[in-house]
């Protein structure tokens, strides 16, 4: 009797830890550590070998990365905020592109991807006008491949007009000479390694933090246009031409904006 009811309960265990849940706005990808197989399973409530078998959940909601994109129309160049609606169309296929990518990873490596499908959309706009009325990169959603997601949509965020920075630029009399290793001890080297992980986590923290503070001014941005289409449309054209304009003279009258 006692035997059985170890039995019992070690089968119930076992059930039990293999038990997961995958909820509507998601699929999951069990990946058999044994096998090296994979497969793919929808929403409810599903059993895994315990120990034997990993669960990875993908997100197919739509999600939304801000981009920023360089376009040179005459002899200026400008930068182009971009807010990217997209979302998950071949979970496997993400699964596949994501699984030896780290968060850090992927959140540098989506955007990039993003920018450079985005940045051939730009090819017909050759003047500064075709700049202002620019609202939008996507008119049919952009299906990619590589990472198995597909745009759905595009915002025009903000088009700002680039400077020439020549603060950069310095004689050779002021160039810093650069110390060679052979010089440092193998304490330096590695306080100056701990520095540089430092700067670039600290980077790294930052740009999440501007990334995320875009994404609430797209959604703000869309919840005005959503009220008033016509007032955002006059907003977004007034606040390009603030931005871009050399003199009020370029601004055009209310009438022509609203």
């Amino acid at each position: 009797m006692k035997k059985f009811m170890f039995i019992f309960i070690v089968i119930f265990v076992c059930v039990y830890i293999g038990l997961f849940s995958v909820k509507n706005y998601q699929v999951a990808i069990t990946h058999n550590l044994v096998t090296k197989s994979v497969k793919m399973v929808t929403n409810g409530l599903h059993v895994r070998s315990p120990f034997v078998e990993d669960v990875i959940y993908i997100d197919i909601n739509r999600q939304v990365n801000l981009v920023e994109i360089t376009k040179t129309v005459g002899k200026a160049s400008y930068n182009i905020s971009v807010a990217a609606l997209w979302h998950v169309t071949n979970p496997m296929q993400y699964y596949n592109y994501t699984k030896d990518s780290s968060d850090e990873e992927l959140s540098k490596n989506i955007p990039l991807n993003i920018e450079s499908t985005l940045n051939a959309n730009l090819n017909n706009i050759i003047t500064v006008e075709d700049l202002n009325q620019l609202k939008t990169l996507t008119s049919k959603p952009i299906y990619l491949a590589k990472l198995g997601v597909s745009i759905d949509e595009t915002k025009i965020i903000k088009i700002t007009q680039l400077q020439n920075d020549t603060s950069l630029a310095s004689s050779s009399s002021n160039e810093s000479v650069v110390p060679s290793l052979s010089t440092n001890s193998n304490a330096t080297i590695k306080a100056n390694n701990r520095t540089i992980e430092s700067i670039e986590n600290a980077y790294y923290t930052s740009q999440q933090i501007l990334d995320q503070t875009s994404i609430e001014e797209a959604n703000l941005y869309k919840t005005i246009e959503n009220k008033d289409p016509r007032f955002y449309d006059y907003f977004r054209k007034l606040n390009i031409y603030v931005e871009n304009a050399k003199s009020k003279t370029e601004i055009p009258s209310l009438d022509k904006l609203y």
